[in-house]
């Protein structure tokens, strides 16, 4: 079979699966009792805004609950027969690969305060979105959709989950402009409660819903319950379900630039980029060559081949097109191509109804075929050529879009400008100065390297046991250094997580920073959250960071306190961990603590462990016991202290 009946084959199945997935998530809004006439959205919705749904029941072209399927035809006979502003209630559907740009024309049928309820492919909402957002008197008031056991899943069964582009969104859209967006995106009939559904679809027309302001949108998706964002805030379904939360991370680096500022992109084709690749000869870049390979390139390629009339054969452009289509499926690189330090390719291959990150290659990497080719005459693959400055490292920037970080901004950005190309140069990214991208890249060879070598390292010691002892000293002191290299990046990534039951951020140890003095009531801040882990299931406590996960640092608490000297620092702080009034010593491995460097900023890291017994701390002279609960540490007494403790530290 032909390399193009497989492709084809290939992207039917792909079809096939987008379209059962989708079926089923639609199918399981109407099981859940969320859509049908009967539903909770359709019933509230009439309810809330007292539609008269009645008045129409016997018009032949509109009956009492209408169902709508939304394709072009059917839109444009609806429109042909029904007046415009005459209609209180549509329910209509979308059907996978069904959508069309005039759909938005249905809403005209919508009188003052009708309603219309739609559902349609997560894939297609970002274009209903623009088309609404471009129409006078209609608006987007509500996004629902069913749950899908995201919340908590481990790492094997994630190939399992329902991939967001398939889910079926339920959009609520009427001539009433409201101050916020209802959204329930995991709707389940466990976790979510019906009677909110009817007090937040009523709150939602009268404009009282409260705006949520948390930054961790995921959880809050997640947790099924109802969230109101400000209006058209959501323009794309796929962006809120990005796994991190980045601009945290952003704010760390002194310096970022979007990928627009570090080089210049032009838009080019499977052709056009084999005409530069193939130019290169052991000499370098070779002009006469690149002119040679444009000028055959238009000959192939002329508009008028269809007149040949093949008297010469091989001055036909036929010939000509098919002599040169395969002399770039034959092409291989020139080995001086792997010295191209200054050029980065971005290869976008198209899947009607994906949107998958772009291949970034070095030249060296780019390879062409027969079936690439076609690939390339269909329009199925597009590409981005950089052109890298002078101060920006090639092998870097290639190996920050490839982290986890560079990824999930790669997804970000594709899901919100509905997979263009040209989107990745808004991409931003950390920038350093040219030494410090080298150490960067260096520092990551050099680990892979390390990597490599244990590895070989841990086969040989199984079939060379007798240095394993020397051996494995020299590892566990590699393994305290490591550590202490990667914590700043650990500690980065907990900022960003936000304070949990195990995690809390503190923004200083002891000085007050209005009055740049010391405060005890700071520091007993820190010791009764230590207590916290300690009685509960343990936890880490960053000082340093404030409550919206910026890094701040302690810097100049250090400064002022311990003369800039950071022994100083730790063992103040020893002395005031070990005192009477809080933990003493036997609590003390149970606690480990480190002054991390986290980009110029100083974060006193505690990590503590659950304790094996109650653990007190004294304030004026008093005991007082403390636990965690999501997310503070809260002082148990009494009864409730006794309980906490029989039930804790049971033998």
């Amino acid at each position: 079979m032909a390399l193009w009946q497989v492709r084809e084959v290939l992207n039917e199945i792909s079809k096939k699966k987008f379209e059962k997935l989708y079926n089923i998530s639609l199918e399981e809004l109407y099981e859940d009792g969320f859509l049908g006439d009967t539903g909770l959205i359709p019933h509230y919705l009439k309810k809330s805004l007292d539609l008269k749904i009645e008045k129409y029941s016997n018009t032949d072209s509109f009956p009492k609950n209408p169902v709508v399927f939304l394709m072009e035809n059917n839109i444009k006979e609806k429109l042909k027969i029904i007046p415009k502003k005459s209609v209180n209630y549509i329910r209509g559907y979308v059907d996978a690969f069904d959508y069309s740009d005039n759909l938005v024309d249905i809403f005209d049928l919508l009188s003052k305060y009708g309603c219309a309820v739609i559902t349609l492919p997560a894939t297609d909402y970002p274009k209903l979105f623009k088309k609404i957002k471009n129409k006078k008197e209609l608006y987007i008031n509500a996004l629902f959709s069913s749950m899908d056991d995201r919340k908590n899943i481990k790492e094997i069964d994630k190939k399992y989950l329902m991939p967001i582009e398939c889910k079926c969104i339920c959009v609520v859209i009427t001539r009433r402009k409201t101050k916020s967006v209802l959204t329930c995106l995991e709707y389940s009939d466990v976790y979510t409660d019906e009677d909110d559904v009817e007090i937040s679809i009523d709150k939602l027309f009268k404009n009282e819903l409260s705006i949520s302001r948390k930054k961790d949108k995921l959880n809050e998706i997640y947790s099924g319950e109802l969230v109101a964002y400000k209006a058209d805030s959501i323009e794309n379904i796929s962006s809120l379900y990005i796994t991190e939360d980045l601009s945290n991370k952003a704010k760390v680096y002194e310096n970022t630039r979007k990928l627009k500022e570090l080089g210049d992109f032009h838009e080019t084709d499977h052709y056009h980029l084999f005409i530069y690749l193939d130019s290169y000869d052991n000499e370098g870049f070779n002009q006469d060559k690149f002119n040679k390979n444009k000028e055959e390139f238009k000959n192939a390629f002329r508009s008028d081949k269809e007149n040949d009339d093949f008297s010469d054969v091989k001055e036909s452009n036929l010939y000509k097109m098919i002599t040169f289509s395969s002399k770039v499926a034959d092409y291989e690189p020139n080995p001086i191509i792997s010295q191209i330090d200054d050029v980065l390719i971005f290869k976008q291959t198209i899947i009607e109804h994906e949107c998958n990150l772009l291949e970034i290659l070095r030249p060296i990497d780019w390879i062409s075929s027969h079936h690439e080719g076609l690939m390339a005459d269909s329009e199925e693959v597009k590409y981005l050529i950089m052109f890298l400055n002078e101060d920006t490292n090639n092998d870097y920037l290639l190996r920050y879009l490839n982290s986890y970080e560079g990824i999930q901004k790669q997804r970000k950005v594709l899901a919100e400008n509905n997979c263009d190309i040209n989107s990745y140069r808004e991409i931003d990214m950390p920038f350093f100065r040219e030494d410090e991208q080298a150490s960067i890249v260096s520092a990551i060879q050099n680990s892979e390297k390390l990597s490599s070598e244990l590895e070989s390292l841990a086969k040989n010691i199984l079939e060379n046991p007798t240095k394993s002892k020397e051996v494995d000293k020299t590892l566990k002191d590699w393994i305290i250094k490591l550590d202490k290299l990667s914590l700043d990046e650990k500690i980065i990534t907990l900022a960003s997580e936000g304070e949990s039951d195990k995690l809390e951020y503190k923004s200083t140890f002891s000085l007050d920073i209005e009055t740049n003095k010391k405060a005890d009531y700071l520091e007993h801040s820190v010791f009764k959250t230590i207590a916290g882990f300690l009685n509960s299931r343990g936890g880490i406590l960053l000082v340093g960071v404030n409550d919206s996960g910026q890094i701040d640092g302690i810097n100049e608490e250090v400064r002022i306190f311990d003369g800039n000297n950071e022994d100083k620092f730790l063992l103040r702080f020893l002395n005031k961990l070990k005192s009477k009034e809080n933990f003493g010593q036997k609590f003390f491995p149970f606690i480990e603590y480190r002054l991390v460097n986290v980009i110029d900023k100083l974060v006193l890291y505690i990590k503590c462990k659950e304790s094996s017994e109650a653990c007190f701390i004294t304030k004026q002279g008093q005991e007082l016991f403390y636990s965690r609960q999501n997310p503070g540490t809260i002082e148990l007494r009494g009864n409730e202290m006794v309980k906490y403790i029989n039930n804790r530290f049971k033998e």
